[in-house]
This record gives C-alpha cells, structure tokens and sequence, in this order.
C-alpha cells in the first residue's frame, strides 16, 4: 500500500485519530457518490470505520486503507469530480510533499486557491519559506481563484520574512540543499542564483541615471522563486560567492546602450497600467516618450500581460508589449545574449526584444509582433474538427524544434519553458516552393517559414556558470516536468529536450504526454511514453527520437545527438519528393485554418 496513493493513505492514517475525521471522510464520500454502487462503496466505509473505532486493530487500519484507496483510484479521472473543492476539505497532514504532488498531477483543483494557501502554510510552518514562496507563486501563475485572495496572503506571507536576516537564513539553507547533492548543482530559478544577481546589479544601474543613491525596495519576480527582501543599495552591493556576478554585470553595461531605460520612479503614464487587462482596446499610453495604441490583451499570466499595440497609432507599425509586475529585466538581458551569439540567419528563431523601460513598479518589455497564432494553436486546429496533424507536419515542426535546440545549446544558452504556446507560427510571406536544397538548408521561401521561441523570462546563460555545473530544481509546469526532475536527479539540457518530446506527443496524439518506465533485456529501465505509435507512422523514427530524449545518460555528445535525430528526420523527408509537397499543402492548410480561427 506504500506506493498506492498519497492521498488515500493520508486519509487513512488519520481517520484512525479522531471520530470527527471519520465523520468528515463519510460525508465527504457520501457526497461524492450519488448512485447505488456509490452508495455501497459508501456503506463500506461507514462499516470500516465503525470497526476501526470499536477495534484499533491493524487489519481493520488496513481495510479502511484499501477501501478508501479503491475510492480514489476509482474517481481521481473523473473530470465531474476533478475539481471539487471537497477534496482539499479532507484533513490530511502526515505525508502533506506527496499529497500536493499528487493533487497536481491528477489536476484535481488547480484553479482553486485553498489548495495553493492550505499547502503554503503547511510548509511555512515547517521552516521551508522558500518552498511555500514558490507554491503562492505557482497559485498566482495559474490564476487561481479567488486570485486576490491569494494574492492577498502572499503578500502577508512576504511580509512574515521580509526582514534581511531571514534572506541570509534561506540563502544558507539553499546551499545547505546544494551541497547534499555531491556536486557543482544549482537551482537556476531560486533567490541564491537570479535574485541575487539581479539585485547586485541595481546599484551600477543607478550609476548611470540621475537619480538617488539609494534604490526603492525592489522585488524580484521570476516565475518560480524568489524571495522578496527590501534592501538599500549599500547592501545590495554585497559580494556574491558566485563567480559569475561581475561577468553579469559586465554583460548587463553592454546593453544599456541598446535599448535598456532604468528609472527609479514609478511609471509616470496617466493611464494606470493595472487597469489595461479589464479594459484595453484602443487606450493610448505613452512610455519613454513615444506613444501606444493598445489595440487588445495577447495573453496574460500571474505577473504579467502582453498587449498588441500600435506605435504613434500606425497601423504597420504593430509590436507587443509585455508589463510585468514587479519589475524583471532578466527577460530582456536573455534576448540581448541571444542578439550576441546567435547568427544573423537564425537570429529570427528565437523573438525580438527592442527595448525595455523599467520602472520601481513595473517593466515594459517592447518586442515583435507576431499575428500567425502559436503551436498549440496550431495543435487545437485539429482537436476541435477531430483530426491529427499530417505526420509530415509533425516531422517538419520536430525538425524545426530540434534545429532550435541545437543553436540555443551550442550557444550556451537553455530556454528552461520550452512548450508550444511559447512556439509562434512563422509563415513566409511568399509561396513555399518544392525545392529540396531550399528545403533543407533553409533558403529562398523556407527561410521564413517555420516557428519563433518566445519568453525568455526562465532562460539559463551557461556561461555564467563553470562548465561542469548542473542543476536541480522542478520547472514547476504540470506536464513538462522532465525525468530527472521527477527523480530528483541533476539536470542541464533536459529542461528543453522533455519539452520538445511532450510537444511532438501534442502533435501526434492530440494529448499531453505520459511517461512509464520499461525494463530492458540487460535488466536495466528506460522511460517511454505510454500510447503507442500507430502503425502506419515511422515507428523508427518516432521511438529513436523518444528513447535517446527521455533517457539521457549524459550531456557530453547532446549536441551530436540533436544533430543526429535532426537528420534521420531531414533524410526520411528528403527520401521522397512527394513529402516536401504534402507539407507545403499541410502548411497551407493550417495556415488558412488559423487565420480564419
């Protein structure tokens, strides 16, 4: 039974100390079933309590085990019951990691925010403030309702351990954490690497404005984790054990002079920005002196909303602006290494910052407009009329991905939320041609079309770190978390190439991807995805390219690999004429079923 259910033993364990649980667990499954087989599965837990009660015996402790295990398992798919609120009602506490890991991964209540406040307190009071920061965090990035609510108790919570001596308690705590592992090992999205950087970096920001000396109170804002601590300048000068701050702040001088706007004032604008997402369209805002017409919300998340806009109210002049609070410039120093590494033909890959203006309150990132939809855009395309994408599209957009992943890797640099609602469609602006050569080398037509990554806001810049560096940590994305994480094991390149093997899963099935572990003929394991191919798909191809992805031994020959399962897909493809023009019709096709979506 130890490896049934988190939470059916949870409940278990507790129903055996105190009636009023018991009385709670009955109600709660008296509720939940409403025909009679419910009805009797029911009764025989109202009769396995009873017995429980009148004998603590461990085989009674065990058949009320079972019973309710048998409940669970039986209703945790169902999608009536998926999100009842009567679930976080129960009261378990003994095994409170696993339960919340479970809850998670069934995606039972993930819009509502007592499951995001019950399992923050639990953790803060077990002293793991960095933890319950990153599940507010996690609460607030899903929306979770009631959202103000939540945000409401984050906000208090911050307040608990806004002191400056907690900060240095927690750093020590991370490293503590690090050192367990054995090895060079960082968590990239926790407040002891990025938070610690970026507040190092304020002070010489102000050097080069006229403004105070000392900064206002500055929150860092990444998506996953950082602790919030107000500090003056003096102590955010503080040297950081990590040999990487001056080669950011030298990296960071550079782009000062390319489109970085620092002020130590709250956004100026009379149109408050908070108010933009309830009512947006055809508002004019004015930032760094040049003026916007919001022509409506993008998208939006927990901290941040992106508008397409007008500059100067010119129609052909159309880009996005991306308003995070609070302020978070990591973003736009990642599209600025990618500006120096990459090369200028496949610089377009992979998005376009052209300035940013960071204020006390808020930073205004102003990037490229792209109108052509997204991947997953592209992959509903087919859910909502009951089809599957043509298998030639799915090789072309694998081939394309696993391009991307080679250039970004080779460059020293992982985009860490590689997912296909960060993929935008590129469509050429002229007719494909079935040239074979242009094709493949990406020339003539095909050079713009194709996909551009986008959201740099968890990217990781290698050379910040030795070269021996892995790191650890969950990405905390249901459904992208890849194998090492879940193992707890180090990770470096996988964060990107689990991605890409959910999105080829997206493609082909039309459903996110599921995981399980095989034994091999040598008695060894190896992760595959759970539904089978089709028969009449390259099973050849498809296995190669999840196998040697979801089982990486290590990162040495990781460029030689994506070359490698790059190429069998090229070479299949090119193998016969009549694929290249099956795929300029696919695109085609999805090109007029997005545009008219």
């Amino acid at each position: 039974m130890a490896t049934v259910l988190s939470l059916s033993s949870s409940f278990s364990v507790v129903a055996t100390n105190s009636a009023k649980i018991a009385s709670n667990l009955c109600h709660f499954f008296s509720n939940l079933f409403n025909n009679l087989w419910s009805f009797n599965f029911c009764s025989s837990i109202k009769k396995g309590l009873d017995d429980l009660f009148a004998d603590h015996s461990e085989e009674n402790s065990l058949a009320v085990d079972k019973l309710v295990s048998d409940c669970i398992r039986t209703f945790k798919n169902n999608p009536r019951y998926q999100n009842d609120v009567r679930f976080l009602k129960m009261d378990c506490c003994r095994d409170f990691h696993n339960v919340f890991k479970e809850i998670e991964e069934l995606q039972i209540c993930l819009g509502n925010s007592v499951l995001y406040e019950t399992c923050a307190v639990f953790l803060e009071a077990k002293g793991q403030l960095i933890d319950a920061h990153e599940i507010y965090r996690l609460g607030i990035s899903r929306n979770a309702e009631p959202i103000e609510r939540l945000k409401k108790a984050h906000k208090l919570f911050l307040e608990r351990i806004s002191v400056v001596h907690k900060a240095c308690s927690i750093h020590q705590n991370v490293h503590k954490d690090t050192k367990k592992l054995g090895q060079t090992c960082i968590n990239p999205w926790s407040s002891s690497t990025i938070d610690e950087v970026l507040q190092k970096i304020l002070p010489h920001l102000v050097k080069y404005e006229v403004s105070s000396v000392v900064l206002p109170p500055y929150s860092c804002s990444h998506s996953v984790s950082y602790a919030r601590f107000y500090v003056v300048a003096e102590t955010l000068v503080t040297y950081s054990k990590f040999d990487y701050g001056l080669k950011f702040v030298t990296n960071f001088f550079t782009m000062l002079f390319q489109g970085y706007h620092f002020s130590s004032k709250n956004f100026p604008g009379k149109v408050a920005l908070s108010t933009l997402q309830k009512s947006s369209r055809n508002k004019k805002i004015k930032i760094g002196g040049r003026e916007y017409l919001i022509k409506g919300c993008a998208g939006h998340g927990g901290f941040a909303q992106v508008f397409k806009a007008c500059i100067d109210s010119d129609p052909d002049e159309i880009i996005a602006l991306k308003i995070q609070a609070p302020p978070f410039p990591w973003e736009f120093y990642m599209y600025r290494q990618l500006d120096q590494r990459l090369p200028t033909e496949k610089r377009s890959r992979f998005g376009n910052a052209q300035r940013m203006h960071h204020y006390s309150d808020y930073s205004i990132l102003v990037c490229d407009y792209l109108s052509h939809g997204t991947l997953h855009d592209a992959i509903n395309s087919y859910i909502v009329v009951g089809a599957f994408m043509e298998e030639v599209l799915c090789m072309y957009y694998t081939i394309e991905m696993l391009h991307m992943l080679e250039t970004l890797h080779s460059s020293g640099i992982i985009h860490g939320d590689f997912k296909p609602d960060n993929l935008l469609i590129r469509n050429s602006r002229v007719d494909l041609t079935e040239d074979m050569e242009h094709f493949v080398r990406r020339r003539g037509p095909w050079q713009d079309q194709g996909l551009c990554l986008v959201d740099w806001g968890r990217g990781i810049d290698l050379k910040l770190f030795s070269a021996d560096t892995m790191f650890h940590g969950d990405c905390r994305t249901s459904g992208f978390c890849c194998v090492e994480m879940r193992e707890d094991k180090p990770w470096k390149f996988q964060v990107d190439t689990y991605g890409l093997c959910v999105i080829v899963h997206m493609m082909l099935h039309n459903k996110y991807m599921d995981i399980e572990k095989n034994v091999s003929a040598d008695g060894g394991c190896f992760f595959l995805p759970k539904l089978p191919f089709k028969r009449y798909w390259n099973i050849k191809l498809w296995d190669n390219l999840f196998k040697r992805l979801l089982n990486v031994q290590s990162c040495d020959d990781h460029l030689k690999m994506l070359r490698e399962l790059r190429e069998s897909f090229q070479e299949y493809v090119l193998s016969d004429p009549s694929f290249v023009k099956k795929l300029k019709e696919s695109l085609r096709k999805q090109r007029l079923s997005l545009c008219s979506a």
